[in-house]
């Protein structure tokens, strides 16, 4: 019995710890210096010319590397030896600048600034479901008809 009431105790205590830190929390949010500094990460980055930019946490259609990386695995698959050798021949191929190339680089950035779009468009108030829905309205591949906006090639048919 001792050893439950000492367990309801920390219990207890852990939860008004807990309290304490969520109202610590507030008090340092509502704080206008403490608002005003940014995170030492984001000055470092801006410092040196880029910028920073915030994505939504678990959502990797809006963040160009996982796209970059979801191609790489692509092609692995694909070509893969059923080896280790080959595998890592595979690996340093599509990580080099000759398979990953500047326009994928753009596709994939441009494709996922369409999802950034589509999920902060405060007017149309999507849901994931209807941002899914207008972003592959958008979508238009060359072969299915396409966006008679963009120009087509003269050598494809």
């Amino acid at each position: 019995r001792d050893e439950l009431r000492a367990l309801q105790m920390r219990r207890d205590e852990l939860r008004a710890l807990q309290m304490r830190r969520d109202e610590l929390r507030a008090l340092l949010a509502s704080q206008p210096d403490f608002c005003s500094v940014k995170p030492e990460l984001q000055e470092e980055v801006e410092c040196r010319g880029h910028i920073h930019l915030f994505s939504p946490k678990c959502h990797p259609e809006c963040m160009h590397i996982e796209l970059c990386w979801a191609h790489v695995k692509r092609y692995c698959r694909q070509h893969c030896g059923r080896n280790i050798m080959a595998l890592r021949a595979n690996l340093e191929y599509a990580l080099s600048s000759d398979y990953l190339t500047k326009k994928m680089h753009t596709d994939f950035s441009c494709h996922a600034w369409k999802w950034i779009e589509a999920y902060s468009n405060e007017d149309d108030g999507l849901v994931v479901y209807e941002a899914l829905k207008a972003l592959k309205k958008t979508h238009h591949h060359h072969r299915r008809g396409g966006n008679k906006d963009i120009p087509v090639p003269s050598d494809a048919s």
